[in-house]
């Protein structure tokens, strides 16, 4: 599933994980989730507007999130990417689905950001998420190139519990 040519972009709750497990494992982790991407992926990607989110999520103020954004910057050395996906269109049945599925602004410049990526890049795209209107259109999002992965599986792959 994971190459070289993979791109991995993380919503807010694969992002509050990730810090979660810095906080309790410390710099250890952060080592071997950088060095995991490094050799397993392409690029990292964190779609730029959910900074604010995040911030929210985390229940913190912005150095922390700062601090995660310059880490990824200073460790994956141009193996990390922000997007804006803003002003993409995407497909009105795409939108409609992940709408009626639940899904908020963030999640859809989630999706956005995905198919952006998958469209100017042309690699493999794989959201790391648990949001469920996400999950659902996962069939739609396949024609782009990208695939969903829950959180809990990527954990498994990474080989952290």
């Amino acid at each position: 599933m994971f190459n070289s040519g993979t791109e991995i972009i993380l919503d807010t709750n694969a992002i509050k994980e990730i810090v979660d497990k810095h906080n309790r494992l410390g710099g250890e982790f952060m080592g071997k989730f950088t060095n995991w991407i490094k050799e397993k992926c392409h690029v990292l990607v964190i779609p730029k507007p959910l900074k604010k989110e995040i911030s929210g999520v985390l229940k913190s103020s912005t150095p922390l999130l700062l601090n995660l954004t310059v880490t990824f910057q200073s460790k994956l050395r141009g193996k990390y990417s922000e997007e804006d996906a803003r002003e993409e269109r995407i497909d009105e049945e795409l939108e409609r689905r992940l709408k009626k599925g639940g899904a908020d602004k963030e999640d859809v410049l989630v999706v956005k950001t995905a198919i952006k990526r998958s469209k100017n890049v042309g690699r493999n795209i794989i959201i790391i998420t648990n949001d469920k209107a996400i999950h659902n259109v996962g069939g739609l999002l396949r024609d782009y190139n990208v695939r969903v992965v829950a959180t809990q599986e990527f954990w498994g792959m990474f080989g952290d519990p």
